[in-house]
C-alpha cells in the first residue's frame, strides 16, 4: 500500500492516542475512519499482505482506544454514541479491506 496512506493512518492513531480534549479527539478519529474509507481505491498492485496486516493492527488499536474513552463516560451522550458509530465503521471497513486485499470483488 502507499508508504503515504500508511503514514497518515498512523499519524492519526497517534493523534488519538496523544489528545484528550474532545474535539480534537473526535477529529482524529473522523480523519482514521476517513483513511480507512479511501483504501480500497487504492491500486491493490501497491498492496503488500505486510501493508494490510499493519494497517488492521492500527485500526485495532484505534478501536481500543476509542472503547477505552468509552468506558470513561467523560463524553456528552451524544459524543459516546459518535464513538461507538465510529468503532462500527472501523470495524466494517476493516471488513471491506480484508476482503479487498485479499482479491474480492468488493462492492462499496
Amino acid at each position: 500500500m502507499e508508504s503515504n496512506i500508511i503514514g497518515r493512518a498512523v499519524v492519526a492513531y497517534e493523534a488519538i492516542r496523544a489528545t484528550r480534549n474532545r474535539r480534537p479527539y473526535e477529529e482524529a478519529v473522523e480523519k482514521f475512519t476517513r483513511i480507512l474509507a479511501d483504501i480500497p481505491a487504492t491500486p491493490q498492485a501497491r498492496v503488500s499482505d505486510e501493508d494490510c496486516r499493519l494497517l488492521t493492527t492500527v485500526a485495532r488499536g484505534v478501536i481500543e482506544c476509542i472503547e477505552q474513552r468509552i468506558d470513561t463516560q467523560k463524553d456528552p451522550g451524544a459524543d459516546q454514541f459518535g464513538l461507538v458509530k465510529a468503532v462500527y465503521q472501523i470495524r466494517r471497513d476493516l471488513e471491506k479491506i480484508d476482503h479487498w486485499c485479499h482479491g474480492h470483488d468488493l462492492k462499496r
